[in-house]
């Protein structure tokens, strides 16, 4: 209900803005009465200012001199002669009720001239009911005010037959309408009661203008009563509205009507301009201003602008965002050759169809000029090759004028921006194009051509890089071996040569013990872990089996020694029966296989083998001696 409700609320906004702009609304029973032509004459008929004036004199209540001190206290005015100009200025506190206006306005004399300039500072307000009916009144402007009751005489019978309309000038600048929820209901429910007058508004008004001025719903929206259907009526006032688009009550004829502006005015509605152009007629009318509107195409109604507008001399759609545009000119019999401003949109290039269509129109000049024009390759060529064909407008079959298209700058891409689009050629525009892809080539080669290195450097070192990874950032990289030894009593047992002893314990088990650098490993040690009174040979084979690996520490002083050639052939059998590799060997020094064991000379063709000397000798170790499922910092095996 409440989405609903909204949605016909906004359509009676749009409706409102339709009687704003003087356009008509639809009356029920359109079969039984013909369609009528509004105009000057018959709205005053009946309503001279000799009928006026006797009401006025003959009514006491304007003899009272409230309104004049009203008027007086809030606006200054200026009389010359038996023209009156009231300027009034509001303030945030400040309200101006411009029924006050319109009673001190028939306190004047008859004859006299009045104009009204209302200026609101800080969200003062004006209550200023449509279409502005005050006796004498000419000029009306208001601007910087909130308006209120803007709907409020719009039943108001007596007071529109009793005041003739002579408004030639409206200007309502940077205000807002606030429209109240119950007043809008009351119009949906009392649509057809609306009179012909009050639709067409100020019949006689020569300059409409209507900046920056926006509408907004202020109240709640009233509990529904069972008895009435309030989405029926709101619906019925929409469908109605539409309907008397094709099928209008009234045509309002505005032959008066020189200049109509509605600008700086965000998501005006198609159908707005539709009822506009539709139920209303402007046979003077010279200037016509939509800028600042949001239109992303041009309307229909504006196509075929001879037509609507048989003595339009300007039609103004810059500040818009237009990209294409497509203006038909049949003439009418028409004299005055137009002005078409699309400057400042969001025209990027001129189509075969948009430069033929320059040509065919002949009453009218067409102003492209401050356009993002983009001159890609592919973008521009066409206009591009237009301009370098033809020298001038003369030359292109164009009428004078269009000059400035040979004066067009490209804004797009930035190599180009600042360039006359006439001064290029299609090498220009489209060969430094293809260095734009060949410097994007590049880059692309140059990144692909670094990964495939990174690839293969990965690749070549990824055991060092697992290695590293490992020692330094502790990160365990995936596809690591499973080891099933958490039994085992030591981390490693160390074989070496006696001769060895001093590198092994003061450098190698000082490396691996020590908790300072993170690997504090339990090493098994001949002097310190054999059991005394056992056979050497039991003790090697006892500290292999309960070694969750074994270091060779090879050297000449090893491969001499019977006692390590047979803690490596025990070490090498551990290997075949466990996996991963049980053996690890470190190569302390350069040495000779020619004498050494045949397994042994083996082993060191077919096995990796740490150098001693190695950069990463301790980072090697260290990762071979490790479990890869552990921190870094956790106790070894106990």
């Amino acid at each position: 209900m409440v989405l609903k409700t909204a949605s016909f609320v906004f359509g009676l906004i749009l409706i409102c803005r339709y009687i704003v702009v003087g356009t008509p609304l639809p009356l029920n029973d359109t079969a039984e009465n013909p369609v009528a032509d509004i105009n000057n004459e018959n709205i005053q008929d009946g309503n001279t200012s000799e009928n006026i004036d006797n009401n006025i004199k003959s009514d006491d209540s304007f003899s009272d001199t409230s309104y004049t001190s009203d008027i007086d206290n809030l606006c200054d005015v200026i009389t010359k002669e038996q023209n009156y100009s009231v300027i009034c200025n509001v303030d945030n506190n400040g309200v101006f009720e411009f029924t006050t206006f319109r009673n001190w306005s028939k306190l004047m004399p008859n004859s006299s001239t009045i104009s009204l300039s209302v200026i609101c500072a800080g969200g003062g307000v004006i209550k200023l009911p449509w279409p502005f009916l005050s006796l004498n009144l000419e000029f009306l402007s208001v601007s910087g005010c909130r308006v209120q009751g803007f709907f409020s005489e719009m039943f108001d019978s007596e007071i529109i037959e009793s005041t003739p309309m002579k408004l030639e000038h409206v200007e309502i600048v940077d205000t807002n309408i606030e429209i109240d929820v119950e007043e809008t209901m009351q119009i949906s429910v009392n649509f057809s009661e609306i009179s012909a007058e009050y639709e067409c508004g100020p019949i006689n008004v020569r300059t409409y203008i209507w900046r920056n001025v926006s509408m907004s719903i202020v109240g709640e929206m009233p509990l529904p009563d069972h008895s009435y259907d309030y989405d029926d009526s709101l619906e019925t006032a929409r469908q109605e509205a539409v309907r008397a688009n094709n099928d209008p009550k009234y045509i309002c004829h505005y032959k008066s009507t020189e200049t109509y502006e509605q600008s700086n005015t965000n998501g005006i509605s198609p159908f707005e301009l539709s009822m506009l152009v539709g139920n209303s007629y402007f046979p003077n009318l010279k200037v016509l201003n939509y800028t600042d509107t949001g239109h992303k195409d041009i309307p229909n109604e504006l196509v075929d602008w001879r037509k609507e507008f048989p003595k339009l001399e300007k039609l103004d759609l810059s500040h818009n965002r237009l990209s294409r545009f497509h203006f038909k000119d049949v003439g009418y019999g028409t004299t005055p050759t137009g002005y078409i401003n699309l400057q400042y949109n969001n025209i990027q290039s001129l189509s075969e169809t948009e430069i033929v269509s320059l040509s065919l129109l002949e009453s009218a000049l067409i102003d492209i000029r401050n356009n993002p024009f983009n001159c890609e390759c592919n973008e521009i060529t066409y206009f591009n090759q237009f301009l370098l064909q033809n020298d001038g407008p003369a030359a292109a079959g164009l009428q004078a004028g269009y000059e400035y298209l040979w004066d067009i700058k490209c804004v797009q891409p930035p190599r180009l921006a600042g360039r006359k689009i006439s001064e290029l050629n299609k090498s220009i525009l489209c060969d430094a194009d293809v260095s734009i892809y060949v410097a994007q080539i590049a880059i692309l080669s140059t990144v692909v051509i670094i990964l495939l290195i990174v690839i293969i450097l990965i690749t070549r070192y990824r055991k060092d890089i697992r290695i590293i990874f490992f020692t330094r950032l502790n990160i365990i990289l995936p596809c690591q071996p499973k080891e099933d030894d958490t039994h085992k009593k030591f981390d490693a047992f160390i074989s070496y040569s006696s001769a060895d002893t001093e590198w092994v314990l003061k450098t190698l088990a000082r490396g691996l013990e020590v908790e300072e650098s993170g690997f504090n490993f339990k090493l098994c040690l001949h002097h310190r872990d054999f059991e005394v009174g056992s056979y050497i040979c039991d003790n090697i084979i006892t500290s292999v089996e309960n070694s969750r690996r074994t270091v060779l520490v090879i050297s000449k002083h090893f491969l001499e020694s019977e006692w390590c050639v047979m803690e490596f052939r025990t070490a090498l059998r551990q290997s075949l029966l466990q996996k991963p590799q049980h053996m690890v060997i470190i190569l302390l020094e350069d040495v000779t296989l020619t004498d050494a064991d045949v397994d042994f000379r083996r082993c060191l063709q077919t096995m990796t083998y740490i150098k001693a000397d190695d950069i990463l000798f301790w980072d090697r170790i260290r990762y071979a001696l490790a479990k890869k499922s552990r921190s870094l910092k956790t106790t070894p095996t106990s």
